[in-house]
């Protein structure tokens, strides 16, 4: 049920009195010291209003009071204000923020209307600071909410002749300081009548489940009187929990007297036998999260990241100056009850003890830390959850928790080592899915801090990770890091026991992901991995959000990147594909080296470090009904960089091919193409590591009276006849190789591939060739599989109209008959050392083959993941929403390939260009919820985005023509 809770506050404003003489403004002498009642109202302003205790009219103040608590009043503009002329009252002109006022009980007696409370016979009056602007605030006691929250108050100017009294309303989530206030009116100021009281309502369903404060903020400019009255809270209360029990040292189990407990920013501090009781703790709420596998080390810096984020639960920390602070992230309360949670605070690791910190990702839900020991004091110790061990006794070794819903931490401390070898790894209790999907990791920290981290291995047999052996006598760390069937040392053949309680993860009903690196990239991946190429320190961001609310954790200083020690150097020259001058101002980057190209479009990068392990891939089809058969093909390369060259107005440039030697120099001359207009076309291939030299050939139609071929050997121009282009020539595998046609003539073109190499056959080549349109891509081939021949002609193209009609067939004889002469000299290509790929088809399916097929058969959207190793390093692509199964695929829709959106993408609109009339619009997140729909009826408009978290949507666009369905990115 809504409980509505009444504030009231009154302001004052200029007024006319009954006998019609005009009420004025004096200056005049404050007869207080005034910053003593501003400092009083501070301190008493920090009372907790609980749900029963909310109603305040304001009437039971004192009369002219200027500390009124449990309200907080912060005078920060700290000027006289002006008074009333012929009108005495207490604290007149004094600096103050907000002021009760009563008119009745002025000398004399103020009877005007325009001066009356909206309600009752008081209100808080903000009088203006004189001949300065007011900054006042008014901030109302802390308030918890519920769901279907809403403010609302009352505000009146008391007269306009000075001008209407402007004024903000904010929310803090933390404390009063007004630097804590988010600011929610809008960006400007509002201004308030002066005719009548106006009740005005603010939103706060963005802090459901919070505790808040509201502040209004009176920033007039040498007005007079801003008015207040009848402040209100609606909301519909939640029933709240209480979380209670007792803290004690891990080390020798005495209480711990002065450590703060905190929970959904409620605080308390134990008492002298180490107990606490927090209540009013509301539901729990979503709290974004992460961790990551590594946070230092030389450039380039491949880290991945994981989420955390909870929903429904709560984190309670501990702390106390000279321990370890405890933090647990999936402490869930029920509604209305009571928890007990015994805390055991770790004091700070001593000289000769090392801890273990077990994290992974949502799956599998419980992963266990276990922990063999050698002999001590005639025994041996398995520790683990049956058998969490003991601080001050044997095995002087501890599980801290267990937990058994997923991501972790699951901490395991060895207090004091015995000589022999101790032997750490985890166990995969949930049996599924396998242990090496799990994105686990390890953390190892002796007393200085941090000493290694391991990452779970992609591949391998068994339920175990062997993470690692230690050394008793010296402390030393030997990294096993390999999976598999029976546990190490004592637990071989073991029957582990059945757990008491194997709680159940509530379902998180989280949708969407926002990455901030720190490095001026992004990812809306849930688990993404990135590389950090450029030395510095860099602060790492996460918003989660679950369709209503979202929430964000930021790690500042999170990842420290070193310098590395590179010698190679790219130079070159950029140059406009169109008309072949130089570009001057073009952006090229390289491992996190940028420069800009002189007036002569020049450049040069120095200090480069060796190539990364890059992971990539590509798919021979990517929408479909179902069951959809797709080959995913490995593209990943290792010792390469990647160069990217941008400039506004041309397509951006990519290629993840380079290898720079070190101690050497590589020239890298770049043509930048202009963005696609109407008509044009571009193929671009891609291809396996052999062949090493696949040729795009273009023939055209009669154009000015010739026919042309385009090839490495005629690469034609974009200007004057044949008006296409071979952007650039590819001889040492994989691509891009990119053919574009600019202006189309009548009559049919030929796209085809022709195997240069010649060896092995072009059926094994793993091609894939994606043709795009100004709108975007329009159509994936794969490279047949059987056939003979060293050519593969893919596709004829329609001058007139630019329709395409697949072949997609492997011919001896080239379209048009004619073969040309293999006369290029090719490059060699450095061999790979990549040792393991990890797919991860996002239904269910992974593989570990290099170029695996999977059949999908589900109608839905699914997001492909691929991670590399090198045995040392790993590097993970993740390409969302990549795989689309169902009537509506959309790339298989010929009118969603006819509608243009824009800009791809979007923040706060987007427009539409159809060639029919759009009647219908439906925007779904990837869950299918329907987030926003409206009727535009027209063929171009402007869609207002305005409110929608970040994230993947669909949308639906129903025409007479039929039904598009597009994808589209909002950042």
């Amino acid at each position: 049920m809504k409980n509505l809770y009444l504030i009231t506050v009154g302001i004052i404003a200029m007024l006319v009195p009954a006998h019609g003489q005009q009420v004025t403004k004096v200056a005049g002498k404050a007869l207080i010291n005034p910053q003593t009642a501003i400092q009083q109202s501070k301190q008493q302003a920090q009372t907790f209003l609980s749900a029963t205790d909310l109603s305040d009219n304001f009437d039971t103040y004192t009369d002219f009071s200027m500390a009124f608590s449990p309200w907080t009043l912060v005078d920060v503009d700290l000027t006289e204000t002006w008074g009333i002329t012929d009108v005495v009252f207490p604290n007149q002109y004094a600096p103050m923020a907000f002021i009760i006022f009563n008119p009745s009980t002025t000398t004399p007696a103020m009877t005007q209307a325009e001066i009356q409370p909206h309600s009752g016979s008081k209100f808080a009056a903000c009088f203006a600071a004189n001949g300065a602007q007011n900054n006042d605030w008014l901030i109302s006691p802390q308030v918890v909410l519920g769901t279907n929250s809403s403010v609302s108050f009352w505000v009146k100017s008391f007269t306009a002749q000075y001008g209407l009294e402007r004024y903000k309303v904010g929310v803090s989530t933390t404390n009063t300081d007004p630097a804590s206030f988010t600011i929610i009116s809008g960006a400007s100021y509002l201004e308030a009548s002066a005719t009548a009281w106006e009740q005005k309502t603010f939103s706060l369903n963005a802090y459901n489940g919070q505790s808040v404060y509201v502040g209004i903020q009176c920033v007039s400019n040498d007005a007079f009187i801003f008015m207040v009255d009848d402040f209100a809270v609606t909301t519909t209360t939640t029933t709240t929990s209480t979380l209670t029990g007792k803290v004690t040292d891990a080390l020798n189990g005495n209480n711990l007297a002065g450590a703060t407990v905190s929970i959904a920013g409620l605080t308390a501090v134990t008492d002298a036998s180490g107990n606490y009781t927090i209540n009013n703790v509301p539901a729990g709420t979503l709290n974004a999260g992460f961790s990551a596998n590594i946070t230092s080390g030389n450039a380039p810096l491949n880290v991945q990241f994981t989420d955390q984020s909870t929903e429904g639960a709560h984190t309670v920390t501990c702390s106390k100056s000279g321990y370890i602070t405890y933090s647990n992230n999936q402490v869930n309360i029920g509604a209305g009850e009571t928890l007990t949670l015994n805390i055991s605070l770790s004091p700070q690791l001593a000289a000769g003890s090392l801890r273990f910190v077990l994290n992974w990702g949502a799956e599998p839900t419980d992963l266990d830390a276990h922990l063999d020991t050698p002999e001590i004091g005639g025994s041996v110790y398995h520790v683990y959850y049956d058998s969490p061990g003991n601080e001050t006794a044997a095995p002087y070794a501890k599980l801290d928790y267990d937990v058994t819903s997923g991501y972790g931490p699951e901490t395991m401390t060895i207090y004091q080592l015995y000589n022999g070898t101790y032997k750490f790894y985890v166990h995969n209790y949930s049996g599924s899915p396998d242990i090496s999907a799990s994105q686990a990791f390890v953390q190892i920290y002796n007393q200085n801090g941090l000493l290694q981290t391991v990452q779970i291995p992609s591949g391998g047999t068994g339920t175990y990770w062997y993470v690692c052996d230690v050394a008793g006598s010296n402390g030393q760390i030997t990294i096993k890091n390999t999976i598999q069937v029976n546990s190490p040392g004592l637990g071989k053949g073991e029957l582990l026991p059945p757990k008491a309680k194997h709680e159940t993860r509530a379902a998180r009903n989280i949708v969407s992901w926002l990455w901030n690196f720190g490095d001026g990239t992004t990812s809306t991946s849930q688990n993404p991995s990135h590389t950090y190429t450029n030395p510095g320190t860099y602060t790492v961001s996460l918003t989660v959000s679950d369709g209503t609310t979202q929430d964000t954790e930021t790690k500042s200083a999170f990842i420290t990147v070193n310098g590395s020690s590179g010698s190679g150097t790219l130079t070159g020259l950029v140059t406009d594909a169109l008309n072949g001058n130089p570009v001057p101002g073009a952006t090229v980057s390289v491992a996190g080296l940028t420069t800009t190209t002189d007036a002569s479009g020049n450049y040069s990068i120095s200090g480069i470090p060796a190539g990364a392990i890059i992971s990539n891939f590509s798919a021979n089809v990517t929408s479909g009904l179902a069951p959809l058969a797709v080959s995913f093909f490995d593209q990943s390369t290792e010792n390469s960089n990647t160069v990217v060259c941008s400039k506004t107005g041309y397509l951006t440039y990519s290629n993840n091919q380079v290898i720079i030697p070190q101690g050497g120099s590589l020239a890298l001359n770049i043509s930048l193409s202009p963005e696609l207009t109407a008509g044009a076309m571009r193929f671009v291939l891609n291809w396996g590591e052999t062949p090493s030299d696949l040729d795009s050939h273009l023939l055209t139609p009669d154009i000015e009276g010739t026919t042309y071929h385009i090839s490495y050997s005629d690469m034609g121009s974009e200007t004057t006849a044949p008006y296409a282009l071979l952007d650039h020539d590819v001889t040492d595998g994989y691509g891009p190789e990119t053919m574009t046609i600019h202006q189309m003539f009548a009559g049919n073109y030929s796209y085809y591939i022709d195997n240069y190499s010649e060896s092995p056959d072009i059926t094994t080549s793993l091609a894939v060739v994606q043709i795009y349109n100004q709108n975007g891509l329009y159509q994936t081939l794969q490279v047949p599989t059987t056939g003979t021949g060293l050519f593969w002609y893919v596709c004829d193209v329609n001058g007139s109209n630019g329709q395409i009609t697949i072949k997609n067939v492997i011919v001896e004889t080239p379209p048009g008959g004619k073969q040309m002469h293999h006369n290029k000299t090719k490059p060699s290509r450095e061999a790979e050392n990549i040792v393991s790929w990890q797919w991860n088809f996002g239904d269910g399916g992974t593989s570990t083959l290099q170029n695996p097929s999977h059949t999908y058969t589900a109608n839905g959207m699914y997001t492909v993941s691929l991670t590399v190793s090198d045995g040392i390093n790993q590097s993970t692509e993740s390409k969302v929403a990549y795989i689309q199964v169902g009537p509506q695929a959309i790339s298989e829709n010929e009118l969603s390939q006819a509608i243009r959106m824009y800009p791809i993408p979007a923040s706060e609109t987007i427009n539409f260009e159809s060639p029919v009339s759009i009647d219908w619009l439906t925007l779904c997140d990837l869950q299918g919820r329907e987030v926003m729909a409206s009727s535009p009826q027209a063929a171009s408009f402007r869609l207002n985005l305005t409110g929608l978290y970040p994230g993947i949507y669909l949308v639906k666009l129903q025409t007479k023509s039929g039904t598009a369905t597009r994808k589209i990115i909002i950042n």
